[in-house]
């Protein structure tokens, strides 16, 4: 019998596999770096896997279990048809607006960045405005994870437009931003442009965000709750927008996985409707569940090669959230070691998701005659 991370990496694609969205690995920039991603991780995995043995051969009521899972997030960017409009004033300030949303994402900083980066201004000249359809109209909805690399294509078209329009007056002051829009303003230059997403591809995915995510839990046999002891995700982002914000969104995206994987269990009545209406019975994953510790990073020195990619960047947001079935995985893993133990039970068995403790407890096969005081 093979260990389980063995028969993981047998069964990983192979540069030149075809997918069954019909991209080839390696083939029309659709690049693939989870084997690269999993071996930085191994190491770390098979120290934790021994760890975890040795707790468990002394502990009886409290099991450890480590695992670690990849994830393959597909993209394609023709589905968002997000528009920009962008204007500049004689001061030098910019107003950009896009047909997305900022809904905590980044998306607007990452917006501000982008204009100025293809302007050549200082970023502080950047302001973005509300989306509003009055401006940007027919754009597609906020979602899915492209939609922050898709407004910030829509600036890049938009703002390419006016920097093209202030090339003449640049260099006569030596690159000065302020002085060259006061220059193209007083010649009545128009310092608006308008742009739309609208990628087209031969394909129906362009690129796909991979993660390679590591957790180590403790489970309590006696209440079946879980700890989270350590959770190690390292993501491909190519050559991210903001490395800050897409950490943020790595984490953020984690944690309210783990609520899927652990607490957020509805209950219904027989006719249908929801019973839990309010955290006493419906459990989104608050500060205890954080794990104790948790590293996060990005691939360095990955590009996105894909032809349509915005900068080389990759979608962040939800790719990351397949990455907490580590955690779920390496609960599995503990209880199962709690199952040999207390019922001599190697037999593989389905834990449910969301594992909430009354279905861990119950999995862990503890018998109320098992305990004496």
């Amino acid at each position: 019998k093979k260990p389980v991370h063995e028969v993981q990496y047998a069964n990983f694609y192979d540069f030149g596999d075809t997918t069954p969205y019909g991209n080839t690995l390696g083939e029309n920039g659709f690049n693939y770096t989870v084997p690269q991603m999993w071996e930085r991780q191994l190491p770390k995995y098979l120290l934790k896997l021994k760890e975890c043995e040795e707790f468990n051969k002394t502990s009886t009521f409290k099991k450890r279990g480590v695992h670690m899972s990849p994830t393959k997030y597909v993209i394609g960017l023709s589905d968002w048809k997000i528009p920009a409009f962008v204007n500049i004033y004689s001061d030098g300030s910019v107003d950009v607006t896009t047909g997305g949303c900022e809904i905590g994402q980044g998306l607007y900083t990452k917006v501000a960045q982008t204009a100025a980066y293809v302007l050549g201004c200082d970023y502080s000249y950047i302001r973005v405005g509300d989306t509003t359809t009055d401006i940007n109209p027919n754009a597609t909805g906020t979602g899915g994870s492209g939609t922050s690399e898709s407004a910030c294509n829509a600036t890049i078209l938009a703002c390419k437009q006016l920097r093209f329009k202030l090339e003449p007056y640049l260099p006569k002051y030596g690159g000065d931003w302020t002085q060259a829009v006061a220059a193209a303003t007083m010649d009545t230059v128009d310092l608006r442009a308008i742009s739309l997403n609208d990628v087209r591809s031969d394909f129906e995915f362009d690129y796909a965000t991979y993660g390679v995510g590591l957790a180590e839990v403790e489970v309590d046999v006696l209440t079946g709750e879980v700890s989270v002891r350590d959770a190690d995700i390292l993501m491909d982002q190519g050559t991210s927008l903001n490395a800050e914000i897409d950490l943020g969104q790595l984490q953020g995206g984690y944690m309210i996985a783990l609520g899927f994987y652990f607490t957020e269990k509805n209950y219904t009545a027989t006719d249908g409707s929801q019973t839990g209406d309010g955290t006493w019975e419906y459990k989104p994953p608050m500060v205890s569940d954080l794990p104790l510790k948790m590293h996060s990073a990005l691939l360095p020195l990955s590009p996105n090669p894909a032809p349509v990619a915005v900068l080389n960047s990759k979608a962040s947001g939800e790719p990351p959230m397949q990455l907490a079935s580590s955690a779920f995985l390496a609960a599995h893993a503990a209880i199962r070691e709690a199952r040999k133990q207390l019922a001599g039970n190697d037999e593989w068995f389905d834990l449910p998701i969301p594992a909430t403790p009354e279905d861990i407890r119950k999995a862990c096969l503890l018998k109320d005659s098992m305990l004496t005081l």
